[in-house]
């Protein structure tokens, strides 16, 4: 079985001025990981973006000013802390310590021993397989968190990203995952497909319904123990009552991610998170801001791909199914649910469309005009003060030169999103 390989970054391409600035900011620990209780620090997140996107040193010193003074939130980061108290974490307890959102600089320190010992390879195979099936902890963010560190070759946030993914864990259980019926193998022939054959079963089972039913259980209460570390946090909480109980309309795993060699797994994937993003803008008839959680799924799937680059294809293929049943969790928790059939049915005129070969299907929008251009949103991208919006195109167009192309890619790259208001 062939293994996923490393695709060359934009990071690769740039100048010895921008790395050294990118790894001077990449190692600052001034700020705590989370801030406001139950949100992320993405500073690094950005300044990687930005310098795969061609930003100059003064630019990515400039953003990491103004989002460290106030984030786009409008809420300041949290100053990093001593620990109140403090444990000794080593390879016969850390396992106890995963998920409880507890002694994080202390389960740092126990990673940062960990890759001293074995370096970066040995450290993800050693730990990756146990903690990526809670990767849709923290809304993906301790997955991101940990994969751009490896896009950028950087130790420090290395360690630093395993010790949240470790500190968020909530597990999706994949020993509950189960292949697609014989009934539906031979309709799905893409993730498009799967993606509407999934909505379809989300009308007939009621979904809307069962999710009301289990946010609403008792024995998903704080009160009950279940997760209290999370009952603050909105729809962290509201996922992790979701993926505990589980549904089998979640855990249907298509039989394209078991046939299909894994770097085609992992462009159908990215194909679907893209169109889901672009469902959200409401193309193609009148395109809007894209939906701010469901970028996510773009940019945690490139720190997911990051991270199993260094697994063995069988663990890389577990993973990659870890992330079709997580994206489709989500939407359901987040209320949103999958989107209608009909709606993404529409988004089929993407299929085929690539825009290094001539137009197969009559697009109703003109998609080649300059403010769909990667010169366009390269430059917005840069200017950004949404960090969110920084990753979508630095993603995008990494994966835009890597898949032929795609058209898809390049328009979601255009279609930015807004920042929330966080109560």
């Amino acid at each position: 079985m062939a293994s996923l390989v490393r695709h060359s970054s934009s990071l690769r391409k740039v100048t010895p001025e921008v790395v050294s600035c990118v790894q001077r900011l990449l190692a600052d620990r001034q700020y705590e990981m989370e801030f406001h209780g139950f949100l992320t620090n993405h500073a690094k997140h950005a300044v990687i973006a930005l310098a795969g996107l061609g930003a100059s040193p003064a630019r990515i010193e400039e953003y990491w000013n103004s989002y460290t003074s106030e984030t786009p939130y409008g809420i300041r980061l949290d100053p990093s802390s001593t620990p109140k108290d403090s444990v000794v974490i080593n390879q016969d307890n850390w396992i106890d310590y995963v998920g409880k959102k507890k002694h994080f600089e202390d389960m740092r320190s126990f990673f940062s021993a960990e890759h001293s010992r074995l370096g970066t390879q040995e450290t993800l195979r050693q730990y990756a397989p146990t903690l990526l099936p809670g990767s849709m902890g923290a809304l993906t963010h301790a997955i991101i968190h940990v994969g751009w560190a490896l896009d950028a070759q950087h130790t420090d946030m290395t360690v630093e990203g395993l010790t949240y993914l470790a500190y968020t864990f909530v597990d999706i259980h994949p020993e509950r995952f189960q292949k697609t019926s014989a009934e539906s193998e031979n309709k799905d022939k893409s993730s498009l497909q799967s993606l509407v054959r999934t909505a379809s079963e989300c009308v007939e089972h009621n979904m809307e319904s069962w999710t009301q039913d289990v946010l609403s259980a008792e024995k998903y209460s704080a009160a009950a123990g279940f997760h209290p570390e999370l009952a603050s946090t909105g729809l962290q909480f509201k996922l992790a009552k979701v993926m505990e109980e589980g549904h089998h309309v979640l855990y249907d795993i298509p039989l394209w991610m078991e046939s299909l060699p894994l770097d085609d797994v992992l462009q159908q994937l990215y194909r679907a998170a893209v169109l889901l993003y672009l469902e959200t803008t409401g193309i193609p008839e009148d395109p809007k801001h894209g939906n701010f959680f469901v970028l996510h799924l773009i940019t945690s799937l490139w720190g997911l791909e990051n991270v199993i680059i260094e697994l063995p294809a069988d663990q890389q293929r577990l993973a990659l199914k870890v992330f079709w049943v997580g994206m489709k969790a989500m939407l359901i928790a987040s209320g949103r649910g999958l989107p209608p059939p009909a709606s993404l049915e529409k988004l089929s005129i993407f299929e085929n469309e690539y825009d290094n070969q001539t137009r197969s299907t009559s697009l109703p929008i003109d998609m080649d005009r300059d403010a769909w251009s990667w010169d366009n949103s390269v430059s917005r991208g840069m200017l950004e003060v949404e960090e969110h919006n920084i990753k979508l195109v630095y993603v995008c167009r990494d994966l835009w030169e890597r898949y032929d192309k795609w058209t898809g890619f390049r328009v979601a790259a255009a279609l930015f999103t807004e920042t929330p208001h966080v109560g």
